[in-house]
C-alpha cells in the first residue's frame, strides 16, 4: 500500500482518498455519512467486532474508534 497525501492530509488508501475529496467539496453530506458511518461501527462494536478490526475497516485509527464508540469528539 503506498501512503498518498490530499491537501497535506494522510489517507492510507484510494478510497480513504476519494472520502477526502467527497468531504471537501459536499461538507454537508459528508456530516450525514460520518453519522451513518458512526452508527455503523457502534452496531459492530456491539455485535463483537474489536477496535483494530474496525480501524482496518474504515481506514481510522483505533483511538478514533474508541471516541466514536464512546461519544467523544474530535
Amino acid at each position: 500500500m503506498t501512503p498518498t497525501s490530499v491537501n497535506g492530509t494522510f489517507v492510507p488508501c484510494l478510497e480513504s482518498s476519494i472520502n477526502t475529496i467527497l468531504r471537501q467539496l459536499y461538507p454537508s453530506v459528508a456530516k450525514f455519512s460520518f453519522k451513518i458511518r458512526n452508527e455503523n461501527i457502534k452496531y459492530r462494536y456491539k455485535a463483537g467486532e474489536t477496535l483494530s478490526e474496525l480501524a482496518r475497516a474504515y481506514s481510522i485509527s483505533p483511538q478514533r474508534i474508541w471516541q466514536i464508540i464512546h461519544d467523544k469528539d474530535k
